[in-house]
């Protein structure tokens, strides 16, 4: 698998991005969801309450599309299953607004994201990635 490879670890308010190494220590980008959304923030409160994020805030996923578009390659992971796993909802968007980027998704994954450091979720990245490569 030769190309640029992006690690994209999407959780309740905020999404973590490696694009450029997945060696020990790297920084991710930091991509947070927009406070000031009251738009969104009606519609989500309305249909699910304040409490759940099954609902994928646009402007959000507008920041972590452009940070992920150039990419060849990309894992997606999140917390939860069905409608509350971020990674789903937003490939969810990307079948809707930018269907050229979903063949580049090699999959999704869960994880307790919200639980584990950045180094652990970076050691979970280079695994992901390691499997991948040798299916490939």
């Amino acid at each position: 698998m030769e190309g640029k490879f992006v690690y994209a670890v999407i959780s309740l308010d905020h999404a973590l991005v490696w694009k450029d190494s997945l060696d020990p220590g790297t920084k991710p980008i930091l991509i947070e969801e927009s406070e000031d959304n009251p738009q969104y923030r009606k519609q989500h409160n309305a249909k699910v309450g304040d409490r759940d994020r099954s609902i994928l805030d646009p402007k959000f996923a507008d920041n972590l599309f452009a940070e992920i578009k150039d990419s060849q390659y990309i894992y997606l992971v999140s917390a939860g299953t069905g409608k509350a796993n971020s990674a789903h909802q937003f490939a969810d968007y990307l079948k809707g607004k930018h269907p050229e980027l979903l063949k580049r998704i090699l999959g999704t994954g869960t994880a307790d994201v919200n639980s584990l450091s950045n180094n652990q979720l970076l050691e979970l990245g280079r695994d992901r990635r390691t499997r991948l490569m040798q299916m490939d």
